[in-house]
């Protein structure tokens, strides 16, 4: 989806951040490929890849009741970057109008936002 541009047409926010880079520790590699491996990361610890080195963890995450707004909020943890400022202040905001443009419940994007 992202090498087609196909994550930039449901997410437009998403571009600002394509090929971005952020020097600090956890950025390795750009911000969006950053969050892209976060999502991948989270996959595979819900299918159990890491229940040996991280069981509670494995098992917190096969809890969640609706995983697919753990992995959008994922995907989207650092969208604000794009912005100047505290890129959590501008992606909370920006999370707010993707939640409501996607049709997520004021609960869902509630979720999302905290």
């Amino acid at each position: 989806m992202h090498e087609l541009g196909l994550l930039f047409r449901f997410l437009p926010e998403f571009s600002e951040i394509a090929g971005r880079i952020h020097y600090d520790l956890y950025h390795v590699h750009p911000v969006d490929v950053h969050s892209i491996l976060a999502v991948e990361e989270l996959e595979k610890l819900k299918k159990g890849s890491y229940e040996n080195e991280a069981p509670l963890l494995t098992s917190l995450v096969r809890e969640v009741e609706q995983p697919e707004i753990l992995f959008l909020v994922t995907l989207l943890h650092d969208i604000g970057k794009s912005t100047d400022g505290d890129h959590s202040v501008a992606g909370a905001e920006m999370i707010q109008r993707i939640g409501a443009r996607m049709g997520l419940s004021s609960e869902d994007i509630e979720w999302a936002d905290s």
